[in-house]
């Protein structure tokens, strides 16, 4: 049975994910208090049907500060996915606050907003999230990262990221892949494309702490991205 929109996101305003179908109509919609800044589609859990994967922002105007570094906004993100059925659309997973960095972050204020367009895909039925790091002061190095989460068990999991570091200075590289379900990471540095002489690239794997399997995008469990 599908139900009112409005009831549909109350739900989601209170950390909980709803049982209803939702109308296709209902996902261009975003909850009051809310804009949704990302939505992609694509199929994530085998049954050759469209799914959707979106990025809400709040728009709380006591979270967003001017000072002299400009107009800062703290507002949460919150990664919502609905996976279709035969009569509408399941909320299957909603992170909490935190879960996503917001466009500022109090402990740098020349950090760029991580997010961008691009930064939500669905690829042979897995999503990915990218996020960049840089600073316009107080740090050379900028960052993309990208997280693969599949669909398993009625989950999603937690199962990669893949980083690649940049000093804009040395232009020196440092690549980071880990395997969340091996708990390993394979690390390099010394990567350097624009100098040859300087480019001696070293190979590290390393075991990273015992974290819970799967890594799983509960609310109650992972709480923001690693």
């Amino acid at each position: 049975m599908k139900v009112h929109p409005l009831f549909l996101w109350l739900s989601l305003l209170t950390n909980t994910v709803a049982a209803e179908l939702w109308s296709l109509e209902a996902l261009q919609q975003a909850p009051e208090g809310w804009e949704i800044e990302l939505k992609v589609e694509g199929e994530l859990n085998g049954d050759k049907r469209s799914d959707f994967a979106l990025i809400l922002q709040k728009k709380d105007k006591t979270l967003i500060k001017k000072d002299e570094w400009g107009e800062e906004n703290f507002n949460p993100r919150r990664l919502v996915v609905f996976l279709s059925e035969q009569d509408g659309y399941r909320q299957a997973l909603q992170t909490r606050d935190g879960f996503l960095p917001s466009a500022s972050t109090p402990d740098s204020h020349c950090l760029e907003d991580p997010l961008a367009d691009g930064s939500l895909t669905i690829r042979k039925s897995q999503l990915y999230v990218s996020l960049h790091y840089f600073h316009s002061c107080g740090s050379w190095w900028t960052t993309n990262a990208t997280y693969q989460i599949r669909y398993k068990n009625a989950k999603f999991e937690l199962i990669g990221k893949e980083s690649q570091s940049l000093h804009r200075a040395s232009l020196m590289e440092e690549h980071s892949s880990v395997n969340y379900l091996t708990n390993k990471e394979k690390f390099t540095t010394g990567i350097n494309q624009s100098a040859s002489e300087e480019h001696r690239p070293e190979t590290k794997w390393r075991t990273l702490a015992k974290a819970e399997q799967p890594l799983t995008l509960d609310v109650s469990k992972l709480k923001e991205l690693p």
